[in-house]
């Protein structure tokens, strides 16, 4: 065995086997040749490219005809300027009365009407239907008592309207969806207010708590009488500060009311308050 094959007759035949059927030796320098030449070659244009420059030219035509036959743009109209009297400030509109009440009986020249403390009417109170007016006289707490001042005469079931929307029947139509009025003590004639604490000490309360008088009522009709009230016995005023009732502080409402039951069982009333500068006791036998 010599140069790596068998000089034997059977090696001999293998060798030429294998000469006979191995593949070509490759040649390096072609394969690097086609390489290069692949390179080398231009590429080819595809469909869409070579019809994107007719796209573009009708893209264009579309785009000036629809400049060229589109109508002419016109502004919008301009609105007139305001004038001076509509950006003025609107006048307040007063509101009207809103109380209205009904007549429950006529007398001679006297009225019976259906409505009383409770829905804000006061003695003094002017009310009118049509170019009938009357003059209420005497108020109780669910109905009043008027005098015909001048024009028709009024039936039962004639509908009044007050002629002035006044502070007590703003009042009273503030409290109507809550049950009423909580300070209105009508059987005792007053109507009262809780001071907030900052009021109550600028008043000199040191416990920060009192009742302000807002509104008295010497008399209240009963029935078909008019009879005094305690407040107006006892010469309570609007403005007063009451700091206790029969000896009870007058530091809420509750307390307040609970204080009077005494004078009804009693029939004494003591009122210490405070008016104006000074502090009075007011008393009723």
């Amino acid at each position: 065995m010599s140069d790596g094959f068998d000089r034997s007759d059977e090696g001999q035949s293998v060798a030429a086997l294998l000469r006979r059927h191995a593949p070509p030796r490759p040649d390096a320098r072609a394969a690097a040749s086609r390489v290069l030449s692949r390179v080398q070659r231009p590429v080819r244009e595809t469909r869409l490219l070579r019809l994107l420059p007719f796209g573009l030219a009708a893209a264009a035509a579309a785009v000036a005809a629809v400049v060229y036959f589109a109508p002419p743009t016109q502004p919008p109209p301009s609105s007139p300027a305001p004038s001076p009297a509509a950006l003025a400030p609107a006048e307040k509109v007063e509101l009207a009365a809103e109380l209205v009440v009904g007549v429950r009986s006529v007398g001679e020249g006297l009225l019976v009407l259906d409505a009383g403390l409770t829905r804000g009417l006061r003695v003094g109170d002017i009310l009118a239907a049509g170019a009938s007016r009357v003059r209420v006289t005497a108020v109780g707490i669910f109905h009043a008592r008027a005098l015909v001042e001048g024009g028709p005469a009024l039936r039962r079931g004639d509908r009044l309207a007050a002629e002035a929307d006044t502070e007590p029947m703003k009042r009273a139509r503030r409290f109507e969806l809550v049950g009423g009025d909580p300070g209105a003590l009508f059987e005792f004639g007053a109507v009262v207010e809780p001071l907030s604490p900052v009021e109550a000490r600028q008043y000199g309360v040191a416990d920060g708590r009192a009742l302000m008088v807002i509104e008295t009522f010497s008399s209240l009709l009963r029935g078909e009488s008019v009879e005094p009230t305690l407040a107006g016995r006892a010469g309570l005023k609007p403005g007063d500060v009451i700091l206790s009732c029969n000896g009870v502080g007058a530091s809420s409402l509750g307390d307040f009311t609970q204080a009077l039951e005494l004078t009804r069982r009693s029939g004494l009333l003591r009122l210490r308050v405070l008016r104006g500068m000074g502090e009075v006791e007011l008393q009723v036998r």
